[in-house]
Formats: C-alpha cells, sequence, structure tokens
C-alpha cells in the first residue's frame, strides 16, 4: 500500500488532481479518487495493526528498568 500510495502521490504532483473540461467544469482525476481511498484504507489497517500489537506487547524489563 505504501508503494502504491507513494507512486499516486507523484502522479498527482506530476498531473495534477483536478481536471478542468473546456466548459470550466472540474473534477478529481482517477488517480486523486484512488489516492483518497487509499490513504483512508492504509490509516485504518495502520491503527488496526497498532491495536493488536499494542495489546499484544507485553512490557519486560529493559536496561533503562534494571538500571533503576
Amino acid at each position: 500500500m505504501k508503494v502504491e500510495l507513494g507512486i499516486l502521490q507523484e502522479q498527482i504532483r506530476k498531473h495534477g488532481a483536478v481536471q478542468v473540461s473546456s466548459k470550466g467544469a472540474q473534477r478529481q482525476k482517477e488517480a486523486a479518487k484512488y489516492f483518497s481511498k487509499l490513504i483512508n484504507s492504509y490509516g485504518i489497517v495502520n491503527k488496526t495493526l497498532n491495536t493488536i500489537m499494542g495489546k499484544n506487547v507485553i512490557d519486560g524489563d529493559d536496561a533503562f528498568d534494571e538500571f533503576l
């Protein structure tokens, strides 16, 4: 996902996110639409993984705890 987001972001920087018709109407380009959907999914996946990892991580004594 992260690689795909980088590619899309580069396309948007290069070609823009909005397409303007000859009549002046504006619409979001496909890359920008897909980027929006993918960035939301990426955020949800990260949040879910952080929640899972946070619940399963057992804080053991580290060097600082031993020092105290």
